[in-house]
């Protein structure tokens, strides 16, 4: 694994093969697989399907994505040698340039919309490509091109920015934890002179709260939310990581907890859903979240499920930390109400792990047919659509009453039973993320420090 000061780094570029290699965020903690990405299309994939996810690093990925763009012009133009002279030749050559970098700068910031980490990267490829004045009816870019000297100059160019991206991002990273340790020793030391018989009173130590995957694995390394955790772990303040699995995608548990653990911190996994349960038992000290996008008044768009915790904290009066990098901020919405929410697949919150999680009965008189039809035994189906009608006052079939068969047979077919659609009636809804208003905020740290907005 690639790794600086055996930290993890989830994406590099390799110089040898001249493309990028991105650790597959979807078989985690399963398999650790690095995958090579070899054009703008594959990175746009991987994107979109979640290999590599994080505002910071889907970022990274975009600016490596148009490196890997400008490969792809290169190679499918290698028949434009520099004999070429002619005026009319160049011409052609700089559109056909700037037209194929703009489609793939588009395709690349189609992929997810509520990260701006992703459009603040491409705008820092964009500026580097008009560097070598992009206008294709600039003179200086035609003779250039006739003469075929830049295009490879204009490559290591490009690739140096997204080698810079990286780098800036784990700096940032770095910085803004920093700044949020200092912070948090403050409101420490307070919290031990103010609070009775508690972890923090006894052990000096805090119970930290986070929710989904801030960490290097969202970023170009060392993480937002989970840098202020290793460095907290580093400085010896960190009692526990409390990590939300994070439905639908457990970004939480397959992730964050998985990262912890290499390092040897130490975390516990828990539900989404007992967030108030531990902190109603004085088990949380701290919430700290990291952050797609922030708008101008510092509400925050951040993964769905943030908002309900930064509730929770406010009313048990736990201070509820953001870090992003400056990157995340976006000027130009006033308010979270402006930002663009992502709706996902419907599958991820209706299957897990590629299995149907609910069978209900439908209305449709042809429901017990499909059944049938999307079962390899005759006989089980028949058996569950006998139960079914026998059970149809219910929505929900259950398994701990007739026969044990009967029971077999409801199990069985539930397993079989991948495509709801043609079965259920039950509609699934998947936004990606929701907005914290910043009145539930205690604070939003960058690598400038903590950030005041205008509420």
């Amino acid at each position: 694994m690639q790794a600086v000061a055996k930290e993890t780094i989830p994406i590099y570029w390799n110089h040898e093969n001249k493309s990028a290699f991105i650790i597959d965020q979807t078989l985690l903690p399963y398999e650790l697989k690095w995958v090579e990405i070899k054009n703008h299309e594959e990175m746009a994939i991987a994107i979109e399907k979640m290999l590599l996810r994080g505002a910071p690093l889907i970022g990274i990925a975009a600016a490596y994505g148009m490196v890997l763009a400008l490969q792809e012009f290169i190679q499918n133009n290698a028949h434009y040698h520099s004999s070429e002279k002619d005026h009319q030749a160049g011409e052609n050559t700089a559109n056909k340039l700037i037209n194929f970098l703009n489609q793939a700068s588009n395709r690349l910031l189609a992929t997810r919309p509520t990260a701006v980490n992703l459009a603040w990267a491409l705008g820092k490829m964009a500026a580097t490509i008009q560097e070598y004045d992009s206008n294709v009816e600039n003179k200086a870019l035609q003779r250039s091109l006739e003469q075929n000297n830049h295009l490879q100059e204009l490559h290591q160019t490009l690739l140096n920015k997204a080698l810079w991206i990286q780098t800036d991002d784990y700096n940032r990273c770095k910085a803004m934890s920093e700044h949020a340790l200092k912070l948090v020793k403050e409101d420490l030391a307070e919290k031990i002179k103010t609070q009775g018989d508690t972890i923090v009173e006894q052990t000096g130590k805090l119970n930290v709260l986070t929710h989904c995957n801030a960490g290097a694995l969202a970023t170009g390394g060392y993480g937002t939310a989970l840098g202020l955790i290793r460095s907290l772990h580093r400085e010896g303040l960190l009692n526990m990581v409390y990590s939300d699995e994070t439905r639908p995608r457990q970004q939480g548990s397959r992730l964050t907890a998985w990262e912890l653990a290499q390092e040897g911190i130490p975390v516990t996994m828990i539900c989404d859903t007992m967030a108030g349960f531990m902190m109603n038992k004085g088990m949380i000290d701290l919430v700290v979240v990291g952050s797609d996008r922030i708008t101008a008044n510092g509400d925050v768009a951040n993964k769905i499920g943030t908002y309900q915790i930064a509730i929770l904290a406010k009313h048990h009066q736990i201070p509820f930390y953001v870090l992003a990098p400056e990157s995340t901020i976006d000027l130009n919405l006033k308010t979270g109400h402006e930002i663009e929410i992502e709706y996902r697949n419907t599958e991820e919150v209706s299957h897990i792990n590629g299995k149907a999680c609910t069978f209900i009965q439908s209305n449709d008189e042809n429901a017990e047919i499909e059944v049938g039809e999307q079962s390899s035994d005759g006989t089980v189906a028949e058996r569950a659509s006998s139960r079914l009608r026998r059970t149809n006052d219910r929505s929900v079939p259950s398994v701990h009453e007739d026969h044990e068969d009967d029971e077999n047979a409801e199990i069985e077919v539930r397993q079989q039973c991948q495509d709801l659609n043609s079965v259920t009636e039950v509609k699934f809804l998947n936004p990606g993320f929701d907005v914290t208003p910043n009145s539930l905020i205690s604070g939003i740290i960058t690598e400038r420090g903590i950030r005041l907005f205008n509420n």
